[in-house]
């Protein structure tokens, strides 16, 4: 085999090691950068699904903070009239006397 041979054979196991260098380092470069777009994915619906419990959990509680005030509101107004009545029985009471 002289130089010319040696070289172009060279030259073929070379353009072969870039050819499948450059095949495996995109192929590595796609698998990562899948890899980050599924965790970026992941981590998307995790903080969605997190702030959705949040606004319902906060809903939760204005809605129980709504009929709280409801009943409270509806026990001050049974006392009223409560306290109305018996001033009107006690005077129809002294007024027979």
């Amino acid at each position: 085999m002289d130089e010319g041979e040696a070289a172009f054979y060279a030259a073929i196991i070379g353009f072969a090691a870039a050819i499948i260098g450059a095949a495996a380092g995109g192929w590595a470069s796609w698998k990562a950068a899948r890899h980050g777009a599924d965790a970026a994915v992941r981590a998307a619906v995790e903080q969605v699904k997190g702030q959705a419990e949040n606004e319902h959990t906060h809903w939760i509680r204005q809605e129980r903070l709504h009929a709280y005030r409801i009943v409270l509101q509806a026990c001050t107004d049974f006392m009223t009239a409560i306290q109305q009545l018996e001033t009107q029985v006690l005077a129809g009471r002294s007024s027979v006397c």
